[in-house]
């Protein structure tokens, strides 16, 4: 099961995100955020991540980076993300073999990084 959410201030588009299903307590997440969305990247990402542990099965959300994103890394940390390992060469980007860094963040930390 695929979702996108969308996010808006007033009219103005400030980006989405999207979750992947891959199993009954785990989801797969992407953020695409625009330079205005990036202003309220924080607070999007708990929005996002209340969103995903409100359903009571899910137990867990990981994404994956490539490494090259150091910008988007620290932003997933900062939204109380782990990093959790690296797929090596798994991805090409810019004609370059790149590696993924693997995130995640449980339900138990989501709620202890938001206190």
């Amino acid at each position: 099961l695929v979702k996108y959410y969308s996010a808006f201030n007033n009219d103005t588009f400030l980006g989405c995100f999207m979750s992947i299903n891959f199993s009954h307590n785990e989801i797969e997440a992407h953020s695409m955020l625009n330079k205005k969305g990036m202003l309220y990247s924080r607070e999007l990402g708990r929005m996002f991540l209340e969103e995903c542990f409100s359903a009571t099965e899910i137990t867990r959300v990981t994404t994956y980076i490539p490494s090259d994103l150091s910008k988007a890394i620290n932003y997933v940390k900062k939204c109380g993300f782990k990093q959790e390992g690296i797929k090596r060469d798994s991805i090409y980007r810019n004609n370059k073999l790149l590696n993924n860094v693997i995130l995640g963040i449980t339900r138990k930390d989501f709620y202890e990084f938001s206190r």
